[in-house]
């Protein structure tokens, strides 16, 4: 397939994938359905464990299987969990929706990433794949901040009408999905058990502290910036905005991450090496401590900002994260990373849901962004420490 069209359908799927009107309301749904802010907690935590305990067996799959195949069958389930949402506004039916909606994260998680850098190692563009992974995100995000946009005005309609839309979209991309050619992977491992190729992939990651040490950089600030970002609603709420601004501000945030998405080449190019990662870990980190210090909905704005660095930095490891993985073992260890990331989630998702409950949203903000000036801080220390050992040596 030509670098054109290939191009042209994933930015399509990605934007379709995420343009899910439910999006902005889910929350105030499950608020307007009698669930508290606790319990709201646990249900995302339910949507977190389901991810991580399928992580690992779901990319074997994908090492092992079709990885287009895998995507479409977890758009399928997703549309299946939101079914179980129109049949009954509980706890328990909207938990069985998130166990749905984690299985179709962990099967697509990544067994995309996968899909798309083998696809671009078929047509030998992988030194593209950073500019390209930056413009995939940046689809998804325009998608979902016209959700944001839509799905409050057809919310205050229906939220039947948000579920069945979210359905009809989930379904269209699956549809793009399935057009796309797929390319053989590099090495089957169809022969191999499946433990023993795990144990392969765990042994590569010992053998490679590089890598071992951007999974874990990378799955703690993911962990941390998207637990306190499904909190984000609730904050804007807590600091004075109406629904309607709710919803403005949301979008305004996937605005910024798709700027970031946009531009992420570019920075780059600028910042080559891992101090960028600092700079811009630290930057959202810093900014997210301020609007926590200062109660007020015009400080506000610095969250859109936040999240314009957090996500240059979230492109940028996931690129040098790839580089360092071999083709055959990518899905794999993609969704090893990506179960560091869920445990790392669904620990600070119920820390966060209980602390904010006793002392305030604002206590989401201080954790979220004290810890991403903590990694920015060790990532420093790091990088001065293998300095002066490369110095002592010389």
């Amino acid at each position: 397939m030509k670098l054109k069209d290939l191009t042209r359908k994933l930015y399509m799927f990605r934007f379709l994938d995420d343009f899910i009107l439910v999006y902005p309301v889910y929350v105030l749904l499950f608020q307007n359905s009698g669930i508290s802010p606790f319990q709201i907690s646990v249900l995302l935590a339910i949507w977190s464990i389901t991810t991580l305990i399928l992580e690992v067996p779901t990319g074997i799959w994908a090492d092992k299987y079709s990885r287009r195949n895998l995507i479409i069958l977890g758009e399928l389930i997703r549309a299946l969990g939101y079914l179980f949402w129109l049949i009954g506004g509980n706890f328990w039916m909207f938990a069985i929706g998130f166990i749905l909606w984690g299985a179709k994260g962990a099967l697509t998680s990544g067994t995309f990433d996968a899909f798309v850098y083998d696809e671009l190692k078929d047509i030998g563009k992988t030194d593209q794949y950073e500019s390209i992974r930056g413009r995939i995100k940046a689809s998804g995000f325009m998608g979902v901040a016209l959700a944001l946009v839509l799905g409050g005005v057809v919310a205050e309609i229906s939220y039947v009408a948000v579920l069945i839309l979210s359905v009809i979209g989930t379904l269209a991309s699956a549809a793009v999905f399935a057009s796309i050619d797929e390319v053989k992977i590099t090495e089957s491992t169809e022969e191999k058990k499946w433990l023993e190729f795990l144990g392969d992939v765990i042994r590569q990651g010992r053998n490679n502290k590089t890598l071992l040490y951007l999974m874990l950089f990378f799955s703690l600030i993911m962990g941390v910036f998207g637990s306190a970002d499904e909190f984000f609603p609730l904050i804007y709420k807590d600091y004075g905005l109406s629904t309607s601004l709710v919803g403005i501000f949301s979008a305004l945030m996937y605005v910024s991450l798709t700027l970031a998405g946009v531009s992420v080449g570019k920075i780059s190019a600028k910042f080559k090496t891992s101090s960028g990662e600092v700079l811009f870990v630290g930057l959202a980190g810093t900014l997210i401590t301020i609007v926590a210090l200062f109660k007020t909905p015009i400080i506000l704005v610095l969250l859109p900002v936040a999240g314009y660095f957090y996500g240059i930095s979230e492109v940028r490891l996931e690129a040098r994260l790839q580089h360092q993985i071999k083709s055959n073992q990518r899905a794999t260890m993609l969704s090893i990373n990506s179960l560091l990331f869920e445990s790392i989630a669904t620990v600070i998702t119920l820390v966060i849901g209980y602390l904010s409950s006793k002392y305030g949203m604002q206590v989401i903000l201080y954790l979220s962004g004290l810890t991403l000036i903590t990694c920015a801080t060790a990532l420093s220390l790091r990088k001065l420490l293998l300095k002066e050992k490369a110095n002592v040596k010389n």
